[in-house]
């Protein structure tokens, strides 16, 4: 989500929360009972696995998320993003009790919080820089509103079905659900060239 960018396995960029600020979002969530995530380069850590938590990202994080069953978070730890994976309300009043950060709402459940100024749009101008690459012939496929900068940014942003009305707006192209096989249609209309 732009804190971390790779290319050939080689780290172009990692953008580290200070420890003070991680605690200061731990304790804002501890207060205001919110799921919070914490993310290191290669490990998820959650207060709780959640039915959310569970069905988001246990198939791609299956023996990487880790359950702590508390806010005891260790905060000599490396984190570079944080979610939270509570309805939109909640997040909105947390909001209100941090600062120094970007949060980038999924939909009706779930946010990214990033450092301020860290985003995904902001992660592909830096890989585009790092290969001396423009705009031209660039695509970027999401489904939520915290892509919505990175699909606004693209020469084609290709929003999948199943995605927010937001993200929808912005994009070129809208393909089926993700889970109706929209991301496959959209990479197989790339191929061809009709997108």
């Amino acid at each position: 989500n732009g804190s971390y960018v790779i290319y050939n396995n080689k780290k172009l960029t990692e953008k580290i929360i200070k420890k003070e600020e991680v605690i200061k979002l731990v304790d804002a969530c501890k207060k205001l009972g919110c799921s919070i995530g914490l993310v290191n380069n290669d490990k998820v850590y959650v207060n709780e696995l959640t039915e959310v938590v569970d069905r988001a990202f246990t198939p791609r994080y299956e023996n990487s998320l880790i359950d702590i069953h508390s806010y005891d978070f260790d905060f000599d730890l490396h984190y570079n993003m944080c979610w939270i994976f509570d309805p939109v309300e909640k997040i909105n009043e947390l909001e209100k009790h941090i600062s120094g950060f970007s949060i980038f709402r999924w939909g009706k459940v779930g946010a990214d919080i990033n450092i301020e100024g860290v985003s995904k749009a902001k992660g592909i101008l830096e890989l585009l820089e790092y290969l001396n690459h423009s705009l031209h012939n660039t695509y970027a496929l999401g489904d939520a509103s915290n892509d919505i900068a990175m699909l606004s940014l693209v020469e084609c942003g290709i929003a999948m079905g199943n995605g927010t009305e937001e993200a929808k707006s912005v994009a070129k192209h809208i393909t089926k659900s993700l889970y109706d096989g929209g991301f496959e249609e959209a990479i197989d209309k790339i191929l061809k060239g009709e997108w």
